[in-house]
């Protein structure tokens, strides 16, 4: 009897603290329903469903990602079955299931016992942000492929340390099918992986490959041919301008703080680990070394499209990932044999928390490099190092220096994250009366505000169940959790049109518009996709295309100009409510008049402002919508009509 109630606590406890995990991993992680890419690739599986309309659209009509994925056509068989917002929310909680559900998996392969909740917390809570300008995170809060394609990646790791070597190929087949360049990743991880392990056979088998890839590369079969391609001057100067992201050398110190310090953690957890774990580290090392090279080098400095194409600087994930896991028993390890392990903690966690874009980012890479020397030097573990330089630092001062020195880096590191965040609330907060974009000013306080909850909420329960082991916490844990579900959802109102609560008005007469006919939608681009059904002239939303084709590159760069002003306009909707009546009049009579005129192939323009001279049709209208809060800012959707301008009756006035 006393071991069923037993079990039935552990059941509890266990339980309790996946709610807590899952949680964490929902307020960092939130719902944006149609946001940065997930419009992309929903314009992809409508392409499957109405290829005669949408295949036409400026981002499909010359090479693009659709034709690497079997995720668009699934996505567009759910979206036949309920409808586009709908397939969008299922298919992103199925994607997160199996990404967490991996991630678990994972984290105990790095720690035992309590420790693999602890590391799973950290890579749940902590900034998922890797590249340049927060583009790209693993685990994204919309629905892409890239989140299934990480989930069979982590799942491949799981197996093949597990020996399962069929369900490995198995796992990273299916994420090469979801998404080729966030597999590509685990590909490299493997490769090195066993090279540590039996170096003769990998070297037969990278040369096999690369002799198979130049074959193909010779017989002209994409995308293998576009190795020996490099962007020409006017590609790569309409790339760099528009998605500069792609080149490392781009990239300013901030966007390299995180790599450095998750690279450094690593690095450590190296030199104090033996075996498996000691291999996946060193291959990871190695890996990003590898990668991070030729991307600077074939990338940036010979413009090969190929490289470009593959942005295998993407594997900064893995590193990032596997860094918040390895963070706990590299905590432990530096405990004990010096005082300094909860400043190294301290220092690391400060610099992942950066909000970025500050000249900071000196003083952070120099921080944790200093720290990282200090414990090296302090660490002491005679059958694996003998250091004459830690023997000499450590026996230079007293113990008494060491833990002062301790309090003096935590503290340090405390004040400067405090610092830097309210100067960057500073500058936010001012620069919000301007028309800059709310997703590029914004994302960063989204882990900043995570981390908070996790620090004040989170933790404490998690820390109460591994130690206390109390049965009753899982009331509070269940609080957490309906705490977490009610802030999930964090789409902006005008976003939920998608869900089929509004109609699009006049709809005899926009379904009389030819299918062929081009919309250029101001500020809400993807409703032309979903709700008017036609292709969307340009937006920003489509430069993603324009590095896997010239032609795309060119139509893109052109369509800009010729929108002129009004390609400002489609960066925020805040704009909408920052620009007074008559300035609004005036900037939209100017633009809408030199925007037909300029834009030759466009036909329609929808805007949200009305100009009674040029005759519009409101095809659109939100009436009595409550107002939202996006990122602490609240924007006021009351009230929005959109009006469509037929270009040619503009011209011909």
């Amino acid at each position: 009897m006393n071991k069923l109630k037993l079990r039935d606590k552990n059941v509890i406890i266990i339980v309790s603290i996946f709610l807590i995990l899952i949680s964490m991993w929902m307020l960092n992680h939130p719902y944006k329903g149609m946001f940065h890419d997930a419009k992309l690739y929903t314009l992809q599986a409508l392409s499957h469903i109405e290829p005669e309309i949408f295949r036409n659209d400026l981002f499909l009509r010359n090479d693009s990602q659709d034709n690497y994925t079997v995720f668009s056509p699934l996505y567009a068989y759910l979206i036949k079955l309920t409808n586009v917002s709908a397939a969008n929310i299922m298919l992103f909680i199925i994607g997160h299931i199996l990404w967490f559900f991996s991630a678990y998996l994972v984290a105990g392969l790095l720690n035992k016992g309590p420790l693999k909740f602890i590391a799973l917390a950290l890579a749940v809570a902590m900034p998922s942000y890797y590249g340049a300008k927060f583009i790209f995170s693993y685990g994204e809060p919309f629905l892409t492929p890239r989140i299934f394609s990480e989930a069979f990646v982590l799942f491949s790791i799981f197996f093949a340390l597990k020996n399962r070597f069929i369900l490995c190929a198995i796992l990273l087949v299916m994420g090469f099918l979801m998404h080729p360049l966030v597999a590509l990743s685990g590909f490299i991880f493997f490769y090195f992986y066993f090279f540590i392990k039996n170096p003769k056979p990998a070297i037969i088998i990278g040369c096999a490959l690369v002799a198979t890839i130049m074959l193909l590369a010779l017989c002209g079969v994409a995308p293998c041919n576009r190795i020996f391609q490099s962007m020409d001057p006017y590609w790569a100067s309409i790339v760099n301008e528009h998605s500069p992201w792609l080149f490392l050398l781009n990239w300013n110190l901030q966007d390299f703080l995180p790599i450095v310090t998750s690279f450094l953690v690593i690095l450590f957890y190296t030199l104090t680990h033996k075996g498996m774990k000691q291999a996946i580290a060193l291959s990871l090392l190695t890996a990003i070394g590898v990668c991070l090279f030729l991307s600077m080098m074939l990338g940036d400095v010979f413009r090969n499209v190929l490289v470009l194409q593959l942005q295998i600087w993407r594997i900064t994930w893995l590193l990032l990932f596997f860094s918040y896991l390895a963070l706990p028993s590299v905590y432990i390890k530096i405990k004990e044999h010096t005082h300094l392990g909860t400043s190294f903690l301290f220092v690391c966690g400060a610099a992942w928390l950066s909000p970025g874009h500050s000249m900071l980012s000196i003083v952070y890479i120099s921080l944790v490099a200093i720290s990282f020397l200090l414990v090296l030097g302090n660490y002491r573990n005679d059958d694996q190092f003998g250091m004459q330089y830690g023997r000499l630092l450590k026996n230079r001062f007293s113990e008494d220096f060491w833990k002062k020195l301790n309090i003096v880096l935590v503290l340090f590191s405390i004040a400067l994250l405090v610092i830097e965040i309210v100067i960057y609330y500073f500058v936010i907060f001012s620069k919000l009366k301007t028309d800059i974009s709310l997703i590029n000013v914004l994302l960063p306080l989204n882990s900043i505000y995570a981390f908070s909850l996790l620090i004040a909420v989170g933790a404490p329960l998690l820390y109460f169940q591994l130690q206390k082991k109390d049965k009753r916490v899982i009331i509070l844990s269940m609080v957490f959790f309906l705490l977490a579900a009610t802030l999930w959802d964090r789409r902006l109102e005008c976003e939920k049109l998608f869900g089929g609560n509004y109609t699009i008005e006049q709809t005899s007469l926009v379904q009389k518009i030819p299918i062929t006919s081009e919309i250029l939608w101001i500020g809400f681009p993807e409703a032309s996709w979903f709700l008017a059904k036609h292709t969307n002239y340009v937006s920003l939303s489509q430069r993603s295309g324009i590095v896997f084709s010239r032609d795309t590159a060119i139509l893109f760069n052109q369509r800009i100009k010729d929108i002129g002003l009004l390609g400002d306009l489609d960066k925020s909707l805040k704009f909408y409510l920052e620009h007074k009546p008559n300035e609004m009049k005036m900037i939209y009579e100017e633009g809408i008049k030199k925007c037909c005129r300029q834009a030759k192939d466009l036909d329609y323009i929808v805007a949200l402002y009305k100009i009674p001279e040029y005759q519009p049709l409101k095809i659109l209208s939100l009436k009595n919508v409550r107002s939202t809060t996006y990122n602490f800012v609240n924007l006021n959707y009351k009230d929005f009509d959109w009006y469509l301008y037929d270009c040619k009756s503009i011209n011909k006035r």
